[in-house]
């Protein structure tokens, strides 16, 4: 079975490191891959989000074959290393004592 949808084979190297199932795991990746890694998989994977997303607004979303979840999982990541590329130009927001050891565990809405 494909890895990735065809035409995408391009960013097959970056789905076992950063096709993560949820936003905890992005997280641990985005500091485990430093800020290098980080710039290495927006390099690659932002000039094709545009193509990602078309191409998975022809996905249906409760029965997505595995190659457009991995799709969808470095769309995600993409979104999670954004703000560190764009706007932060490190990890964590400047000026922050923020500890990458820290634990997303539940969201704001009540279980």
């Amino acid at each position: 079975m494909a890895l990735l949808p065809d035409g995408f084979a391009d960013l097959l190297p970056f789905v076992a490191q950063w096709a993560k199932d949820d936003v905890q795991e992005r997280h641990r990746q985005r500091f485990a891959a430093g800020m290098d890694g980080v710039q290495a998989f927006y390099d690659a994977v932002a000039p094709r989000a545009t193509d990602m997303m078309a191409y998975l607004d022809t996905v249906p979303l409760d029965d997505m074959p595995e190659e457009a979840a991995n799709l969808y999982k470095l769309l995600m990541a993409l979104a999670h290393v954004t703000l560190s590329v764009e706007h932060h130009g490190e990890l964590a927001p400047p000026g922050t004592a923020f500890n990458p050891a820290v634990q997303i565990v539940r969201g704001p809405t009540p279980a």
